[in-house]
């Protein structure tokens, strides 16, 4: 598996926030890669705790415990249901978002959401769901479409724990 790994700055010099960093980084443009390693690319960057895998198989059980370190009981997710990549571990949905726009992604198939590690449910809530122009004007994921797709996706890259 192809893997990257973003050395940020301390956060003494830091004046940019660590996910802009990330996607200034010219790591993150994948031009390089054939495109079945394109297909399996793992971005991984590590800021004091925060862990955000973005991938496009499912998540070991350990980079699932790495990404429980952010909140303990809850994994944020953020899917480009069309592209079937995940971004997962971030502390703020938009993080995500912009990793997987950055990707290649577009913006109205990119949907957030997360996992209940206590009780195993999936939820469908982020603010980057909050798109009228989309028709979808909560945080909820509003389209049972869209929710089917996410849901299915959420069960295959947590296949481990789900």
């Amino acid at each position: 598996m192809h893997q990257h790994r973003v050395p940020l700055e301390p956060k003494s010099r830091r004046t940019t926030s660590p996910i802009s960093q990330i996607i200034s980084s010219r790591t993150l443009h994948q031009s390089h890669l054939s495109p079945r390693l394109q297909t399996i690319y793992m971005f991984v960057a590590c800021y004091n705790h925060l862990m955000i895998v973005t991938k496009s198989t499912p998540f070991t059980k350990e980079e699932i415990e790495e990404l429980k370190a952010q909140f303990e009981v809850y994994i944020k997710t953020v899917i480009d249901i069309e592209k079937k990549v995940c971004s997962a571990g971030m502390d703020r949905h938009f993080e995500g978002e912009q990793i997987l726009i950055a990707q290649g992604s577009s913006q109205h198939n990119i949907w957030g959401g997360g996992i209940d590690l206590t009780t195993n449910e999936i939820d469908y809530n982020s603010f980057i769901n909050i798109r009228p122009n989309d028709n979808n004007t909560k945080n909820e994921i509003q389209s049972e479409d869209i929710k089917s797709k996410y849901n299915e996706l959420t069960k295959y890259f947590f296949s481990t724990i789900l």
